[in-house]
């Protein structure tokens, strides 16, 4: 049968022994219960078995995650138009938004996030960008 060796609320081991009888033999000092479930680091409480909490992640791991949720931004404006939304491109778009406010160009063309292509105007850019940063406001803090 196969046995958990429990020392402080926490399993840890798990062997197969004739008995429960047994495993009390060679770990006097622990609690010996049959492994129906359950693995080495799992918890007792004692009269039953739940897995450890899952450990907080790492600032690190959470900026990550936090970087890649930016790089999928992706919005659309009221026109239908699908536009990427990362951080590179709310640089190129608030580039071509100061390049259109000189009045020597009515739009740009612009490469969307389907890879189909339009000519933007400034007022459709700045939509864009606008939604982009309200979407990385959203995902930017971490708590």
């Amino acid at each position: 049968m196969r046995t958990h060796i429990i020392e402080n609320g926490i399993v840890v081991n798990t062997i197969e022994v004739e008995s429960i009888e047994a495993a009390q033999g060679f770990f006097p000092g622990a609690v010996v219960i049959e492994a129906t479930e359950g693995s080495v680091g799992w918890l007792w409480n004692g009269t039953t078995l739940s897995e450890p909490p899952v450990p907080p992640k790492t600032r690190d791991e959470l900026k990550g995650n936090r970087s890649a949720a930016v790089g999928a931004i992706k919005v659309t404006t009221t026109a239908g138009n699908t536009f990427d939304g990362d951080e590179i491109s709310q640089g190129r778009m608030a580039r071509a938004i100061l390049a259109l406010s000189t009045g020597l160009a009515p739009s740009v063309t612009w490469v969307l996030a389907d890879n189909s292509t339009i000519n933007a105007t400034a007022a459709e850019l700045t939509e864009a960008l606008v939604l982009a940063g309200q979407a990385q406001a959203a995902i930017w803090v971490i708590e």
